[in-house]
């Protein structure tokens, strides 16, 4: 297994759940003067099990279902993340997530810091 990396480009926290987990990750907010993104502590760290079967709260291959709210309140956004067959079960994962609009998140996920899924376009 191996960690995954989440960053938020957004000025406010944010939790989120993994395939229905009990586990809610707070993730926090990006710094507004210079846009670093925020992430989670390193003990607070969803991790990747590599394979297509996972327990609630992990990234496996394959859809995961992630659950995303502002800890300010507000609507939850609902995100289908897949990690396809090809990643390598030891690379580290990131996961970048942005505010689309304000009911939406899109995101990009990265394998040992090589985009590999999107869920954007930019015209």
């Amino acid at each position: 297994m191996s960690k995954v990396y989440i960053f938020n480009a957004a000025p406010i926290s944010l939790y989120m759940t993994v395939n229905n987990g009990p586990k809610r990750f707070t993730v926090a907010e990006c710094d507004s003067t210079s846009w670093a993104p925020g992430v989670p502590a390193a003990a607070d760290l969803p991790v990747f099990t590599g394979s297509a079967s996972g327990a609630p709260g992990e990234f496996k291959v394959g859809v995961n279902s992630v659950e995303i709210t502002p800890t300010s309140g507000g609507g939850q956004s609902s995100v289908s993340i897949t990690i396809p067959t090809s990643v390598n079960p030891r690379d580290e994962l990131q996961i970048y997530i942005f505010w689309a609009s304000t009911t939406s998140v899109s995101w990009m996920l990265l394998s040992d810091g090589a985009p590999i899924q999107g869920s954007f376009v930019i015209p």
